[in-house]
């Protein structure tokens, strides 16, 4: 049975949605997403765009990527990353990686930035 929390507005995580951290505690890979969740709004017209706004740092849009359907990242000459935790916010699902890595998929739009 996979983790799940909810955050303080409602939204449900999935936590290792694909099973890749079998090792390491749900608890460890929540803290390991810090402060992410508090940038994603259910209640915005544009969650894309809010969660950049709110952050007001973010590196991205990040180009040349490509997300997999089970949110696995992979970059041309880099190792594969693997969601630490899903959630979906309004019908944009959001995967939180290491490194701050948040991808988007919004229908078929997905773009990655970079929350540090």
């Amino acid at each position: 049975m996979k983790a799940v929390f909810t955050d303080r507005q409602g939204i449900r995580y999935e936590v290792d949605p694909i099973g890749k951290y079998p090792h390491v505690s749900a608890q460890t890979l929540i803290n390991s997403i810090g402060i992410i969740p508090t940038f994603l709004n259910p209640e915005a017209e544009n969650v894309i765009e809010e969660a950049v706004g709110s952050y007001g740092f973010s590196m991205g849009p990040m180009t040349g990527g490509t997300i997999e359907k089970d949110g696995t990242y992979k970059y041309p000459g880099d190792p594969d990353l693997y969601p630490l935790t899903r959630c979906v916010v309004k019908d944009v699902i959001v995967f939180i990686y290491p490194y701050g890595m948040t991808a988007f998929v919004d229908g078929d739009k997905t773009v990655m930035y970079r929350f540090d």
